[in-house]
Formats: structure tokens, C-alpha cells, sequence
């Protein structure tokens, strides 16, 4: 389940902040897959607060196609399409650090 966040200039949340073109873009453009399906607004959150003022808004895609590795190699270490089973011991032994994916994961699976 990839999860990916609008650009920080949006400053209200809508449903279709997840639908631009740029969004969908960009998400491509980092991680080499192409969300489709619904995409839904999960969240918002301050990843160093105190520090920047960066404000994280993270969408949802249940269903992507991959489309080959990443244009921006910068952008994460590893992408890959993971099982929501595989989530917590991935986290458990460290292999998930970055605190925006963890917000975005832990969420997901406190639903789950």
C-alpha cells in the first residue's frame, strides 16, 4: 500500500487534492508505481515540529500497477508493495524508520 502526500502549498483538504494530475505524478515519479482506484485523504501530520514547518498530507491506494523503478532515486531507499501482514515485523526489526510512513502505516493498521 503505498501512501504518498499532497504538495504543502494545499492548505485545505479536500477529496480532490488526491486526484490532481501533480499528485498522481509525483507519486509515479517517486516510487515507480501508478495508484488507481479510490485514493483517499487519511491524515495530516507535523513530521518535526518545532524544527520546519512541514505539514504531511497522506492519501491512500489500495490498488497500483508498477510501472518501473523510480525517476527520483533520492526520494526513498526501497519501494516495494508490501502485505498489511508483513507490516508490523518489518517495523519490529527497523527495516520501516521514516516517521511519515510510520504515522501512515500505523493508521492503516490500527484500522485493520
Amino acid at each position: 500500500m503505498p501512501t504518498f502526500s499532497c504538495p504543502t502549498a494545499v492548505t485545505s483538504i479536500t477529496a480532490s487534492c488526491a486526484l490532481t494530475p501533480t499528485v498522481l505524478v509525483s507519486f509515479s515519479y517517486a516510487t515507480g508505481w501508478r495508484a488507481h482506484g479510490p485514493i483517499r485523504y487519511m491524515l495530516s501530520t507535523h513530521p518535526s515540529p518545532g524544527l520546519v514547518q512541514s505539514e504531511h498530507h497522506i492519501f491512500r491506494a489500495d490498488d497500483a500497477t508498477y510501472i518501473g523503478p523510480p525517476e527520483d532515486s533520492h526520494e526513498s531507499d526501497r519501494v516495494e508493495w508490501v502485505p498489511l501482514a508483513e507490516i508490523r515485523p518489518l517495523i519490529s526489526k527497523q527495516e520501516i524508520t521514516a516517521g511519515t510512513t510510520l504515522v501512515a502505516l500505523l493508521h492503516v493498521l490500527s484500522d485493520s
